[in-house]
């Protein structure tokens, strides 16, 4: 368009550069034979005034031409603004749809996921209470169990849904009060015990300080829910998984998950521990017995444990476990 427009002035300007028509040259002999100016009258020079004329009539006619062609101009950048305008105006509609459209796709997950999460109790509850008292009898001790593993697996792929849904609308409200997470660890660990029995793991917990840390209770609970699950599922049968808090050498609060499972290469490894600040992007491998996950379980504990005011670190080797640690300052007195 550019290269258009400037086209009608390049001509504009040659046209006004081109010089006046040059006056007939006279043959030499005639002019030799007016030499002689006795036997007749002198000629009378013409009047130089024609010459001029003759040029501002040209420059007349050359700035006409340029003022034409300038409208010309005028008229197709017209043209190209609107053209420009009615794209923009299609691309604000286009992009008010993909908002709306996401923002309904966004409630209606958060709607499925929070529905779906309540007969998903009920559901494990009863699971555990046939657990409970319906004997050894096999195989229906073993129905059982996978009935409620696959529940409990179900369940956390419906809460990690939830929760990415819910941040990802900004519907994630931290409300920190001074909390124990000694009696976090153990009413979660104590969730998933069956799940590791089930994978005959042993799963343990090792406490060794009390000490209150100030932060949300509810995005706490879910980081350590994730970190066992994930330690759970990444482990072989015949495993070990070990829980522990401690203070560290700078009076922080310590939680770590450790494991001896199948660890993580370096190119894993930088995949699950990208920067809070960053897009989410789940990266989702299977368990040791096929378990499938969402792959959003680390990156929103990533988040959860920044926006709480701690950190969280990962240590892996492939084929030789996992260290997590969740480090929180202690909360003032």
């Amino acid at each position: 368009m550019k290269c258009i427009a400037a086209l009608p002035l390049m001509f504009a300007a040659a046209l006004i550069a081109t010089p006046c028509v040059a006056e007939p040259s006279v043959p030499t002999d005639i002019v030799n034979s007016l030499e002689d100016t006795s036997a007749r009258p002198q000629a009378v020079a013409p009047a130089p005034a024609a010459a001029t004329d003759a040029g501002q009539g040209h420059m007349v006619l050359g700035m006409m031409v340029a003022t034409i062609l300038l409208l010309v101009i005028v008229a197709v950048l017209i043209l190209h603004h609107r053209h420009l305008a009615k794209q923009n105006k299609m691309l604000i509609e286009q992009n008010d749809k993909l908002i709306t459209n996401g923002a309904i796709k966004d409630k209606l997950l958060s709607m499925l996921g929070h529905d779906l999460k309540n007969p998903f109790n009920a559901l494990l509850g009863f699971c555990e209470v046939l657990r409970m008292n319906g004997g050894e009898e096999e195989p229906m001790k073993t129905y059982i169990n996978v009935v409620y593993d696959q529940s409990r697996n179900v369940y956390n792929l419906l809460d990690n849904m939830l929760q990415w849904s819910r941040l990802h609308r900004n519907r994630i409200h931290y409300l920190p009060i001074n909390v124990r997470l000694k009696h976090t660890i153990n009413e979660e660990v104590d969730q998933l015990v069956p799940s590791a029995n089930n994978k005959n793991i042993t799963l343990n917990t090792d406490i060794k300080t009390d000490a209150p840390v100030h932060v949300d209770p509810y995005t706490t609970a879910f980081i350590v829910r994730n970190l066992v699950s994930n330690a759970i599922k990444f482990t072989k049968p015949g495993g070990l998984v070990l829980v522990s808090l401690a203070e560290n050498a700078n009076g922080e609060v310590v939680l770590t998950v450790t494991d001896n499972g199948i660890g993580m290469s370096a190119e894993e490894l930088e995949h699950v521990a990208k920067p809070t600040d960053g897009p989410i992007e789940p990266y989702s491998t299977k368990g040791t017995e096929n378990e499938v996950g969402t792959g959003l379980g680390l990156v929103l504990s990533h988040i959860f444990a920044h926006n709480n005011g701690g950190r969280m670190l990962i240590e892996s080797q492939k084929d030789k476990g996992s260290k997590v640690s969740l480090i929180f300052n202690k909360a003032q007195a």
